[in-house]
């Protein structure tokens, strides 16, 4: 692992003097990126490599748990993400407009945590409150045409004892268009197209300026790592995924993310960035688009090893294509970071890491 004193990849956006920042997580690679591809057979959905210099091997395998989910959205990612709960006893999900939990073991008998309006199709960006008694959510405002709709969007909690829903305060007069992460007592929250942070004792948020991001692009998902620090994915035509001082604005950039594909594609649209619980494994989905009518679209699922500092490509566009996948909603780490949930074709799906080695 590189050591704080390590100045290489770590420089201010704002000012371009190189600095060092003490207070960055033990995060960064020790080597060099490499890309390893897990392809074994076209028509099997395992996928083995041989280990590398770490004694690492990952035979990743991507199947469905056959669990109902509704899927709003096609040609990109679908909107209604999963996401699992901090304790690991339950993966909450959308169907029917409502919010429904499951017991990711068994993956039997899901259960109704919060019931809301049917036709409200789109709920997103489940997030679960840190000690799993709440899960909020995006979900949109619907305005009759006699009403002046200021809001398009709400911010909703599901308080999963009673089953209550309601707003979070100050936010009524206000579009909370995604929220990213839940941390303790605070939300990072794209709210009227700002990023902010929003506390949710006080009501209160604060706007932050992070360098290479793009309000306009935010489906590359930002992530707390810990109190002062956020992982994201710039916004650029080689786009890198970066850890920032939220202090200082200090930025750390732990690799490129333009991926492999066609050369007759065009810069892929790289979104979807996720942190293992571990703050081991970072993966993120890329989606490239075909630069002539004779190319198609590819979509594939990464993951950079932050031990190693080798990228592999856990599904491609292949692989993905034999399971009849054309779009993937934004995971959800397990929390023993081994597994990760999407929702893809009207469905919950699993991805295992199934990880072997000296340094898992």
């Amino acid at each position: 692992m590189s050591s704080p004193e390590d100045t290489s990849g770590i420089h201010n956006e704002q000012n371009d003097v190189s600095e060092v920042d003490s207070s960055i997580p033990s995060l960064l690679p020790i080597e060099p990126e490499t890309t390893r591809d897990l392809r074994s057979e076209p028509e099997s959905t395992e996928h083995v490599v041989e280990p590398s210099q770490t004694h690492i091997l990952l035979s990743p395998s991507f199947q469905s748990t056959e669990i109902r989910a509704y899927q709003y959205g096609e040609t990109i990612f679908p909107v209604g993400n999963p996401s699992w709960s901090h304790d690991g006893t339950f993966v909450a999900f959308m169907r029917e407009g409502s919010i429904w939990i499951i017991n990711p073991e068994s993956w039997q008998d899901p259960k109704v945590a919060c019931e809301l309006d049917p036709f409200n199709g789109s709920l997103s960006d489940l997030l679960w409150s840190s000690n799993d008694s709440k899960i909020i959510f995006i979900s949109p405002r619907f305005c009759s045409p006699d009403e002046e709709c200021i809001q398009k969007h709400a911010l909703l909690q599901c308080d999963l004892q009673t089953g209550e829903v309601s707003i979070f305060p100050n936010l009524e007069e206000h579009n909370p268009i995604s929220v990213f992460d839940w941390q303790d007592e605070r939300l990072l929250l794209l709210l009227d197209k700002h990023l902010v942070i929003y506390n949710i004792n006080t009501g209160s948020w604060e706007e932050i300026d992070l360098p290479g991001f793009n309000p306009e692009n935010y489906y590359r998902t930002l992530r707390f790592v810990d109190e002062q620090h956020v992982l994201y994915m710039t916004d650029s035509d080689e786009p890198i995924i970066q850890i920032v001082n939220l202090e200082t604005l200090l930025t750390t950039e732990l690799m490129p993310a333009d991926e492999v594909g066609n050369t007759n594609l065009q810069h892929p649209r790289v979104f979807s960035v996720e942190l293992s619980p571990n703050n081991r494994w970072v993966s993120w989905l890329v989606r490239r688009e075909p630069s002539n009518q004779q190319s198609r679209s590819e979509l594939a699922v990464k993951l950079y090893d932050l031990e190693s500092g080798e990228t592999y490509i856990l599904m491609d566009n292949d692989q993905l294509n034999d399971l009849g996948i054309r779009a993937l909603s934004s995971p959800s780490w397990s929390p023993t970071s081994d597994r990760l949930v999407f929702l893809a074709n009207h469905q919950l799906w699993i991805l295992e890491l199934n990880i072997e080695g000296e340094n898992h």
